[in-house]
């Protein structure tokens, strides 16, 4: 990044509402951050929470922690009061950034900077950067017990990241214009904010209004001249619609870069339909624990034109090693093509594990000899085969954990919310088809002896102990779980049906 800054200093970094932010501009505002921290005794090996709304302050604050030595913990204001006050406090954070003129009132003892975007007297220097060697991020995901879990990545793993993305086929460079689009709690940020600014490239902040509606994100990637667009096939699918009912040149538009979830096929399908652009349309396979990116494949109409069959999620990036392990606790190599396996990833940029939970750390980091001899492999929990033509096709999750609308879901941790509630003896969640195609978070609950729980309060509890994308769209009220034959484990799938069934009779009746 300082490269860049000493490169083309008047070099647009972030266009974020009517004033660009230079390479300048940022680096002197990181480097106020920077020294408010060191003011608070923040160093290498301290983590510092960010809570703040996304602006290009957010940037600033990043690139200040890191410089400190310090890992940046994303807080995003929009998660719950108590969600963020455990995540606070099991980190172990010292200090918190801010927006100006906002405090933190979730945790006691830290050490609260403003972030005012004001530059300092000078930039961000070498000497930062020597200093920034141990610094990274802490990502919470969910967690099936319901405990959120931090997840550690070394800011080296991020340059391993693209090192392999550019050793795979893509070229970024500072005439590229990035969409920042997601959460900064999210991974799919480190990709696109660090994709524009390690090549001298500039980012455009999409706003909520602009989230929220897709013929806006349209007009603002013409206006901006956005090349790289990096979606959740949930929000691309209304892109798509969006794009068809206005359609857009975005000449300059050269890859849309898939994440987070499964393809939507008719979605892509429909955009390769209608644009000959230059654009690729590439779908990536991605895990916290293993930093953002995992596998990658051009999407071409031949692999969207059957929606009966999984969308491939490609071959592992160059600086990473995929195996195929059967989930029968064997650790034996899947062999045949078509035949599912737990995928293990291996390579450089696996992370050191989870921030205060060694045996969890130990369960899901496993050194084995899977034939080129012992080396340190991550267990996903993900389902997938491998085609003739060598690409993966993603099947699905081993255990109670999906992907939804982009966002890491552990719907044990959901479940584990509502039982908490004295009326509730037993919870179920799933994902349901509720509306056409749209899939929708839903839950059962069984009542204690003698009580009546409330859907409408149980969805409210939820919300108040968890982020938005986790409280389901529909709580039932049943008499039992349903479970599958055999194990007794929880059939979700009937569970996903009952709910619908449920929910379908109360509003007939």
């Amino acid at each position: 990044f300082l490269e860049q800054v000493r490169r083309a200093p008047h070099a647009i970094a972030v266009f974020d509402g009517p004033t660009p932010i230079t390479y300048h501009d940022l680096a002197s505002a990181a480097e106020r951050v920077r020294r408010d921290l060191k003011d608070a005794e923040v160093g290498p090996g301290s983590l510092v929470g960010i809570s703040m709304r996304r602006t290009w302050k957010v940037v600033a604050a990043i690139l200040g922690t890191l410089a400190t030595g310090a890992l940046y913990v994303p807080l995003d204001p929009e998660y719950p009061s108590p969600r963020l006050e455990f995540m606070a406090r099991d980190s172990g954070i010292g200090a918190v950034c801010v927006d100006e003129g906002l405090g933190f009132t979730l945790a006691d003892g830290l050490a609260v900077i403003p972030v005012t975007g004001s530059p300092a007297a000078r930039p961000l220097d070498t000497d930062a950067a020597r200093e920034s060697a141990t610094s990274g991020y802490v990502i919470y995901t969910s967690g099936s017990t319901g405990r959120p879990k931090g997840v550690t990545v070394p800011q080296g793993h991020v340059l391993e990241l693209f090192g392999g993305a550019l050793e795979w086929g893509f070229t970024f460079g500072p005439e590229d214009v990035w969409t920042q689009f997601h959460s900064y709690s999210f991974d799919f940020s480190v990709w696109e904010i660090w994709g524009a600014l390690l090549y001298g490239g500039a980012m455009v902040i999409v706003a909520d209004d602009a989230k929220r509606d897709p013929l806006r994100l349209l007009r603002l990637m013409e206006d901006h001249r956005v090349s790289v667009l990096s979606q959740v096939p949930s929000p691309f699918k209304y892109l798509e619609t969006a794009q068809r009912l206005d359609p857009r040149p975005l000449a300059t538009l050269r890859y849309v870069v898939f994440g987070g979830e499964a393809v939507d096929k008719p979605s892509v399908r429909g955009w390769l339909s209608r644009r000959d652009g230059p654009e690729q349309l590439v779908n990536m396979y991605g895990i916290t624990e293993t930093t953002v990116h995992v596998t990658a494949t051009r999407l071409t109409h031949a692999d969207v034109a059957d929606d009966a069959t999984p969308c491939p999620i490609g071959t592992a990036l160059p600086h990473l090693d995929l195996a195929l392990v059967r989930p029968d606790g064997s650790d034996t190599l899947v062999d045949e093509i078509g035949e599912p396996g737990e995928i293990w990833v291996a390579g450089s940029t696996l992370s050191p594990g989870y921030l205060g939970l060694p045996e969890l750390t130990a369960q899901r980091f496993l050194t084995r000899d899977l034939g080129s001899g012992p080396r340190r492999w991550y267990r996903s929990g993900d389902l997938a085969a491998r085609a003739p033509d060598g690409r993966l096709t993603y099947l699905g999750r081993l255990d109670a954990q999906i992907n939804l609308r982009g966002f890491r879901v552990e719907l044990g941790e959901i479940e584990s919310v509502l039982r908490t509630d004295a009326d509730v003896a037993d919870a179920a969640a799933a994902v349901a088809t509720l509306h056409g195609d749209e899939h929708s978070l839903v839950a059962i609950v069984v009542p204690a002896p003698g009580a009546a729980p409330s859907a409408r309060w149980l969805r409210e509890q939820c919300r108040r102990r968890l982020p938005a994308y986790m409280v389901p769209d529909r709580v039932v009220v049943v008499e039992a779980i349903p479970t599958a034959p055999g194990g007794g484990k929880v059939d979700r799938s009937a569970v996903a049906a009952l709910a619908v069934r449920s929910a379908r009779s109360v509003r007939t009746r």
